[in-house]
């Protein structure tokens, strides 16, 4: 029960971070990165993957491939794989 309203806290947040913030800012792409998790970490992972895949996909041209953040989400991924 806990996971699921920690997760439902990080699709609010996040939805709210792609409009306030841009769908790229690295604040908005943490969060979807938690939300990755979140989906991963309590058997969601067809949901976790995509997200994380787009995660990924918007980190490397604005923060670079070889950002800490980028490599964290890139990790994140390779984990939901």
């Amino acid at each position: 029960m806990a996971h699921d309203v920690g997760t439902g806290l990080h699709e609010e947040c996040l939805k709210l971070q792609k409009v306030v913030l841009e769908p790229d800012h690295p604040d908005t792409l943490k969060t979807m990165s938690n939300l990755g998790e979140a989906y991963r970490v309590t058997g969601k992972v067809r949901q976790a993957i995509p997200l994380l895949e787009e995660c990924v996909k918007l980190s490397k041209p604005r923060q670079g491939a070889d950002h800490p953040n980028t490599l964290l989400f890139m990790n994140n991924l390779a984990t939901a794989y």
